[in-house]
């Protein structure tokens, strides 16, 4: 899996955890949008993919298989959320 464009859009008001929504295309092919870069008291980030409710609960649209792209995936959505505040 290969992160080809990352789009990050800060919040411009503090709303406490939720710093950013987060977009990512992958192998120039796939379009995953709607994300929500989240940061714990602790410091740590972690990302929120795109729900959906349904008559049965909430739902996860998209979510990563494994770790190592979950990872990457949060890695790449804080390096674009730092130099978007440096702006």
């Amino acid at each position: 899996m290969e992160i080809t464009h990352v789009v990050c859009i800060p919040f411009q008001k503090d709303l406490g955890s939720c710093k950013a929504y987060v977009g990512f295309v992958i192998d120039d092919a796939i379009l995953l949008s709607n994300c929500l870069l989240v940061q714990h008291g602790d410091g740590v980030y972690h990302l929120r993919f795109p729900q959906v409710v349904t008559p049965y609960g909430i739902s996860e649209i998209f979510h990563p298989l494994n770790n190592e792209a979950r990872d990457a995936l949060t890695k790449a959505a804080v390096m674009t959320y730092e130099k978007e505040k440096q702006k």
